[in-house]
């Protein structure tokens, strides 16, 4: 009796195992099976990428900057950038001076992926000594290349210094002041036939012969109340000078 029990509970654990090793087994192909329909299945690859909001010349760099990132997540080793499960919606860093934002968003019935890109408004056009002029953002960053020409819609200052594309032209709180300074040219109506910026001071130079001091190191809103008083007497054109160098002062001749 006692052998005829070992032998049934020996014959159990040999069931048990067989049923364990079964289940393995087949979890293993099922895992398998998943990980191949995932990673080689065209079901999980993306059919399009668009890019709203950009011209074509721009958009090969930011789908190259964007499938970089992609491939540098773990997963996309197995999967590759192709694959839809890694494109997950909302917003991307990218790392492209013209760029202000970025987003994704995912169509996964169609298999679809639309980049919305945002760019950098132009703020004005600056022009090193070397003679290279370039778009301005409203961050002070230099974005993209520029014409060495201005207008009415398009303010364009001179500068001793020379930057690139990514640089940043003032420091500090000096561009906050030289695009307010900029904003009460225009609401007063004056227009300026040339703008020459240093590190620390603004020239404006007005037809005909006028030349206004800024310092780029102040709020310029006092200046507000000067130059309107100036126009509003007609005194404005006949000036050679007005200094705003000096917080709160007006010096002018």
């Amino acid at each position: 009796m006692f052998m005829d029990e070992r032998a049934f509970f020996e014959k159990r654990r040999r069931d048990l195992r067989l049923k364990f090793y079964a289940a393995a087994g087949a979890t293993g192909l099922i895992l398998v099976f998943g990980f191949a329909i995932i990673t080689q299945s065209a079901f999980f690859q993306i059919k399009e990428i668009s890019i709203i909001g950009v011209d074509d010349a721009k958009k090969p760099a930011i789908l190259s900057q964007i499938i970089a990132k992609k491939q540098s997540i773990y997963p996309a080793r197995y999967l590759g950038y192709g694959n839809i499960l890694l494109w997950s919606d909302g917003k991307i860093d990218l790392d492209i001076p013209q760029i202000l934002e970025g987003s994704i968003g995912s169509d996964f019935s169609e298999k679809r992926i639309v980049i919305y890109i945002k760019e950098k408004v132009r703020a004005l056009i600056w022009c090193g000594a070397s003679g290279g002029c370039f778009w301005i953002g409203t961050d002070g960053v230099a974005i993209e290349e520029a014409p060495a020409t201005a207008g009415s819609l398009v303010n364009l200052v001179n500068s001793s210094a020379n930057i690139s594309i990514g640089g940043k032209i003032l420091s500090g709180g000096k561009f906050e002041n030289l695009i307010k300074i900029l904003g009460i040219l225009k609401k007063a109506q004056l227009t300026a036939s040339n703008m020459v910026a240093t590190p620390e001071e603004l020239v404006i130079f007005m037809p005909p012969g006028v030349k206004i001091y800024f310092n780029l190191n102040l709020d310029p809103a006092f200046t507000v109340i000067v130059l309107d008083k100036l126009r509003s007497v007609g005194k404005l054109q006949n000036l050679s000078y007005i200094d705003f160098r000096i917080e709160n002062k007006a010096y002018y001749k």
